[in-house]
């Protein structure tokens, strides 16, 4: 049986904690990556209930996003809270899932997660700036609600 180290290095998730970090110093959204090997069902579904079950539905703002990825069933999904689903175009979520899979089909798992959570940023930048001056942007301004740290299936645990 595979382990998600198999498509990522250690150094690969580290890389991907940092850039979501990062990402959330622009912006008071809230980005997490869920791995896990088998998508028992839809992906969508899946990625609703664990969005859930890791609390993101309790943001202040209720801009967070969670990206799934079942690597060994080779599913993946978006899923958005309602403050950020309300304000993206409706095709948002498959443009960018769309190219995540295209990256998967070619093997190139880290270029893939690495770029959906660039764009993702990016969206959250516009439409979640942080308001204030730089001065105000600390971590009572822009409170990191969530933790940024990959979370992983019962089997990858």
């Amino acid at each position: 049986m595979k382990k998600i180290t198999d498509f990522l290095s250690l150094v690969e998730e580290k890389k991907l904690v940092e850039l979501i970090h990062n990402a959330e110093q622009e912006t008071t959204g809230e980005i997490r990556l869920h791995v896990e090997m088998k998508c028992p069902g839809d992906p969508l579904a899946r990625a609703q209930a664990i969005f859930v079950k890791l609390g993101m539905h309790q943001t202040e703002r209720q801009n967070g996003i969670l990206i799934y990825i079942a690597f060994g069933d080779h599913k993946a999904a978006v899923y958005g809270d309602q403050g950020i689903a309300s304000k993206v175009v409706k095709t948002f979520w498959d443009d960018e899932l769309e190219r995540l899979l295209s990256h998967f089909k070619e093997g190139s798992y880290f270029i893939g997660i690495q770029q959906i959570i660039t764009e993702i940023s990016s969206e959250l930048k516009v439409l979640f700036p942080l308001i204030g001056s730089a001065a105000e942007s600390n971590s009572k301004a822009n409170p990191d609600e969530l933790s940024n740290e990959i979370s992983r299936g019962m089997e990858d645990a």
